[in-house]
């Protein structure tokens, strides 16, 4: 499972390009990420994982060494920062993101077709097998299921939108039956919600 973090970037920028296509220009390409070698193997046991600044937490299902990344993303004729946390082996990758995007992307989208727009991007070269509606603390999100077969791997995304921030989380895996991957999904806690947005 190679230079997944980096890959996240591609996911999120095509997704917005594609909420609103007659005001947000194609995005570009992201550089190619550089290959890094595979690491070991799944580490059992939990770990949670809090995020001051973007506002939320989760739980980790196992105790592999998190990574930390900012990654600066084109979408449009803007450029915008993908916050990334999380780790992948040679058969998994978990991972958290989000990424604050300016009014002038999103201002003519309401929630459903920018979420529905991220779903579309995100899919592109990947066969999707479900996509349903969800919501977390109150705030619109998708939740899609989708094969790789070029990786002979399969992956969930889970996208909620609070405001100009879109939280991600994704598991990309080997094994469709590996444990832990619906509960990190499911364990994301907005942390700066106030009541009124609950």
């Amino acid at each position: 499972m190679r230079a997944t973090l980096s890959a996240v970037a591609l996911f999120v920028c095509a997704g917005f390009a594609l909420a609103d296509e007659s005001k947000t220009a194609p995005a570009k390409k992201a550089d190619p990420p550089a290959e890094k070698k595979e690491e070991g193997k799944l580490i059992e046991g939990k770990q949670k994982y809090a995020s001051k600044e973007g506002k939320y937490a989760v739980e980790f299902p196992y105790k592999n060494k998190l990574e930390e990344k900012t990654q600066d993303i084109p979408v449009g004729d803007v450029k915008v920062k993908l916050n990334m946390a999380g780790f992948e082996t040679a058969d998994a990758a978990f991972l958290v993101s989000y990424t604050d995007y300016p009014d002038s992307v999103i201002e003519n989208g309401d929630a459903d077709t920018i979420l529905d727009g991220c779903v579309n991007g995100m899919l592109k070269g990947k066969k999707e097998k479900e996509t349903t509606k969800v919501k977390v603390q109150g705030q619109k999100g998708r939740e899609t299921t989708f094969e790789m077969p070029e990786l002979k791997a399969s992956g969930k995304v889970r996208a909620v939108l609070v405001g100009n921030r879109l939280y991600q989380m994704i598991v990309i895996q080997k094994d469709e039956k590996l444990p832990g991957a619906d509960d990190f999904l499911k364990s994301l806690t907005l942390t700066g919600l106030k009541k009124d947005d609950k």
